[in-house]
């Protein structure tokens, strides 16, 4: 047992700590809404990460029930700095703009860290055409 388990398990709890009720909150009880929750959701990715946009698409991005939430995403991508894809990574990159169309390349704006701020100012210019809730995943 270490440090850390031995402190936790000689801590001195106090009596109102965890304080379950045993009554479902009212909330749980009422009807669903009548029109679904529309999320407008900018996702910042690198230009090299097929991996991971394919990973949020199948874990996260999809098998929402819209009767509950509309979902509109796109992930935002910089241009390739100085040639760092291989031709065969580029035509990769342009088959899954052009099979999931869920993609944004800023050709003006060079997929490294230091750009990052101007991604994020095109995904907000993105959401906001849509007067909705801004949430931005980084």
């Amino acid at each position: 047992m270490d440090a850390d388990e031995t402190e936790l398990e000689n801590y001195d709890w106090p009596s109102d700590a965890f304080n379950f009720t045993t009554e479902k909150p009212a909330y749980l009880a009422s009807p669903p809404p009548s029109s679904p929750v529309v999320i407008r959701l900018a996702i910042m990715s690198r230009v090299d990460e097929f991996e991971r946009r394919h990973a949020l698409r199948e874990a996260m991005l999809r098998g929402i029930p819209e009767a509950y939430v509309k979902l509109t995403y796109k992930f935002f991508v910089g241009r390739d700095p100085g040639g760092v894809l291989s031709l065969p990574m580029t035509r990769k990159l342009q088959k899954e703009v052009e099979e999931f169309g869920d993609m944004k390349i800023l050709d003006n704006v060079p997929d490294i860290p230091e750009r990052i701020s101007e991604k994020r100012f095109w995904a907000v210019k993105w959401v906001r055409t849509f007067f909705c809730l801004i949430v931005i995943v980084h």
